[in-house]
């Protein structure tokens, strides 16, 4: 077995990496779930004090198509941001706990979760910036 990524942010309890797509040039989305119940630590962490890092809570862009490509992610002990493993970037930010990611044809990226009250949540997730969602209560 050959690690292509390592270091990903996984909460620990109930909220994982999920989702998988690959783009049209080769390179691969992955959807993040936080590490804590919609940014405030508590009880859906067993430690009760679990922050949220870098890259949870958000859909990551891996550039495998980059030369080299380097996916081994740690992260700096006082800022904790990457500091290797810099072909892995943030893409969308701002969601809890998405289960799915769909590129759809007309350039749009989707991803399905749960929001709190929400049974289903839509994601509409813009590049660099914060997601968009309709909620199905």
């Amino acid at each position: 077995m050959t690690n292509i990524i390592t270091g990903l942010p996984v909460s620990d309890h109930d909220h994982a990496v999920n989702g998988l797509e690959f783009t049209d040039d080769g390179n691969l989305m992955i959807q993040i779930g936080g590490n804590t119940n919609a940014g405030v630590p508590g009880p859906i962490s067993s430690r009760e004090d679990l922050d949220e890092g870098y890259f949870s809570a958000a859909t990551l862009i891996a550039y495998l198509s980059r030369d080299n490509f380097d996916g081994f992610i740690t992260y700096d002990d006082s800022t904790g941001k990457p500091i290797t493993g810099l072909d892995v970037e943030l893409f969308a930010t701002g969601e809890r706990n998405s289960y799915d990611i769909c590129l759809h044809s007309n350039g749009n990226l989707y991803a399905t979760g749960m929001f709190m009250t929400c049974l289903i949540v839509l994601y509409l997730l813009i590049i660099g910036g914060n997601v968009f969602f309709s909620c199905i209560p």
